[in-house]
């Protein structure tokens, strides 16, 4: 810029530039602050839907409040040249912890994206939608945690979008597949770009990419993603699925919001084994607990084997004394049924228990 001073703010260096504007460090000198001062690029603030764009950024954002979202302080205009301060953070971008391929620790992606999560469903909750997620947006602070800036392309719900008619918003990498094809945007959109950024980290590439924006932008709304545990060790099958469902053309088929996509991120991240080892267990969706059946264990065939058993051997017909040749058996029936010729023997047997009992001893033995 020509001058080294916007308003109250005292230019120190260039942090970068969007689509929109360049951000600097500053020294707001009233209230002694390092700040960081987005100002719109120069020439834009004639252009009144720039112009517009760029004050809806700052009302958007100065309405926020949330610890994984960058804070705006104050905003103003000098001539032609709007801007705006924002809390400085002292960090990197993501973006330089991804450069030439690299990945990030499963367990470290992990708690970045649980911390976008929060801020992207406070986001939800205000009716907003950010549809910029991407490394570039996502400030790594000193003390390990992550924010989530750059509201430039928020979509306040039941408002119009500041963009030209047809066209499309957001980062190609990044983009979903609705976003590719200009179709309505909800806040699965979010939930989409969180998947690309949570892959990134994970595998240390996106899930389509391209050497033209025509082939990414074909693969995006084409082609199905492959499974982040194919190009890094160390993921559970839990953790595959849940970028996969973020990643689901269909924005039906993703989660319905941040909150469940959170809570089944939680899930999956107790499935991460030492080992780095895919595990089994089933995630998404959830029925309830998962009940198997119990087997026991296998039992070794023993060969069937015959057992023979001899038979009792009948009686030996042993010979009473006296020399008819009768056996014990064969008396003892004789008698008994001699005896029950008489009238009053019957009638003794029937009232005498004992003796009834005997009698069927004596049949069932024959």
């Amino acid at each position: 810029m020509a001058s080294d001073r916007l308003g109250n703010y005292r230019l120190l260096s260039r942090l970068g530039a969007g689509g929109t504007g360049t951000v600097f460090k500053a020294q707001q000198e009233n209230l002694n602050r390092v700040v960081a001062l987005k100002v719109l690029h120069p020439g834009f603030g004639r252009q009144a839907a720039l112009v517009k764009r760029f004050k809806r950024e700052i009302l958007t954002t100065a309405a926020l409040s949330h610890p994984n979202l960058v804070k705006v302080y104050d905003a103003g205009q000098d001539g032609d040249r709007y801007y705006f301060s924002m809390e400085f953070i002292d960090g990197y971008p993501l973006r330089d912890r991804l450069r030439g391929g690299k990945s990030v620790p499963p367990k470290e992606a992990i708690r970045f994206t649980h911390q976008l999560a929060d801020a992207i469903r406070y986001l939800h909750a205000k009716g907003m939608v950010h549809r910029d997620i991407k490394p570039e947006n996502i400030m790594v602070c000193t003390d390990g945690n992550v924010k989530l800036m750059d509201f430039g392309i928020v979509k306040v719900q039941d408002q119009t979008v500041l963009t030209q008619e047809g066209s499309t918003v957001g980062t190609p990498r990044y983009m979903s597949p609705e976003m590719v094809t200009g179709e309505p945007q909800d806040l699965r959109s979010d939930i989409y770009q969180m998947g690309v950024i949570l892959y990134e980290m994970l595998a240390g590439k996106c899930p389509f990419d391209g050497p033209t924006i025509s082939d990414i932008a074909n693969k995006i709304t084409d082609e199905p993603a492959q499974p982040p545990s194919l190009s890094a060790s160390g993921l559970s099958l839990g953790l595959d699925r849940v970028v996969m469902r973020c990643l689901e053309k269909n924005p039906a088929d993703r989660y319905p919001d941040a909150e469940a996509f959170d809570l089944d991120l939680t899930e999956a991240e107790s499935d991460l084994d030492t080992g780095g080892r895919l595990t089994t267990r089933p995630l998404q969706p959830r029925r309830g607990p998962s009940v198997q059946a119990h087997t026991p264990p296998p039992v070794a065939q023993q060969p069937a084997q015959v057992q023979t058993q001899a038979l009792p051997a009948q009686p030996s017909r042993v010979p009473l004394p006296g020399g008819d040749g009768e056996t014990w058996v064969e008396r003892s029936y004789r008698t008994l049924s001699d005896s029950l010729q008489e009238p009053s023997v019957r009638k003794g047997l029937l009232l005498s228990p004992v003796a009834f009992l005997l009698g069927l001893g004596i049949v069932f033995w024959l």
